[in-house]
């Protein structure tokens, strides 16, 4: 089992409803398109850095149930899981960096 996390560079929604439009817009158009890869916005690229920097992908330790991550990173948004069972890591660990970073 994992959860199965979103981040995007944008205003924040207004609620649960607008934060799920939102999300399926952003993953349509940057995640499923068939178009070119958009280059990652600056705050999505540093943050998918940080991340992985902090929480390196390869070792027995790593949080991340499909790396690379940068690869579930399109334009302003970015895509990832974390497995339940990932020793000593939380997935509310990057959400809290990510609002501690604005």
């Amino acid at each position: 089992m994992s959860y199965d996390l979103a981040v995007w560079d944008g205003e924040q929604p207004l609620d649960d409803e607008a934060a799920g439009l939102a999300f399926d817009e952003l993953f349509e158009r940057y995640l499923e398109s068939e178009e070119a890869a958009v280059p990652l916005s600056p705050r999505i690229d540093a943050y998918v850095n940080a991340l992985i920097e902090r929480y390196p992908e390869d070792g027995r330790d790593s949080p991340w149930a499909s790396p690379p991550v940068i690869d579930e990173a399109s334009g302003p948004i970015v895509t990832y899981s974390c497995p339940t069972s990932a020793p000593k890591r939380s997935p509310s660990t990057p959400l809290r960096w990510r609002a501690s970073t604005g």
